[in-house]
């Protein structure tokens, strides 16, 4: 039986906020084991360890804590970008280093693959109008940023992201290279399914995003 100071209700906000994070901290780690679609509620209070119904204090539902982890990992993401990008960068070194940082943390992708068709369809208005000013407090600084490195107009920094991602989920979607092994399909189908590898699909459209914008 776990000790009874597990469950004392955080009550200072300072106490909420650290109880909140600890949810989060504990349902990323879970996350990363099982993946998005197996994650339980059960399963994730016995390891915040904290009663099942203290989850539902801090987040409605699942999804709601699945959106407040995607945040999360959007502000890793953010800041990753930014150290990565310099002023004078080549367009093919930049969309080298956003594939690679997408890469760095499917996790990230899987969540941002599932925001809008099942994440945000499960939420409150409050946490999703919530969400969404948190969005935009977190990317606003890089935009202006990838606009000064990269040489766009003004404005245009926001368009570089909403382009990128949106070609990278899709390329991520049609990327069926990971399902069979190369070796036990015909030839022509590995020739299809080469195609629609996930990088060399981006590779190639993206620095034509960056091109339409000069």
């Amino acid at each position: 039986m776990r000790p009874r100071k597990e469950f004392q209700r955080a009550r200072t906000a300072a106490e909420k906020s650290d109880r909140r994070g600890a949810i989060l901290a504990a349902a990323e780690a879970l996350v990363e084991e099982t993946g998005v679609e197996h994650l339980s509620m059960n399963v994730l209070a016995a390891r915040a360890k904290v009663a099942k119904g203290t989850l539902y204090i801090y987040f409605a539902t699942k999804e709601e804590l699945l959106l407040a982890l995607y945040v999360s990992r959007l502000v890793r993401w953010r800041d990753l970008l930014l150290a990565g990008t310099k002023k004078g960068m080549s367009d093919a070194a930049f969309c080298r280093l956003f594939l690679n940082i997408a890469q760095s943390d499917p996790l990230f992708t899987d969540l941002s693959s599932r925001l809008s068709s099942v994440i945000e369809k499960n939420v409150s208005i409050e946490s999703f109008s919530g969400a969404k000013r948190a969005m935009m407090e977190v990317m606003l600084p890089l935009g202006g940023h990838l606009e000064d490195c990269l040489s766009l107009k003004a404005g245009e920094g926001a368009s570089v992201l909403t382009g990128f991602m949106a070609l990278l989920l899709g390329a991520v979607q049609f990327d069926s290279t990971e399902i069979f092994p190369a070796k036990e399909l015909p030839e022509d189908v590995v020739g299809i399914m080469g195609a629609f590898r996930c990088d060399d699909v981006f590779l190639r459209f993206a620095p034509l995003i960056l091109q339409s914008l000069r």
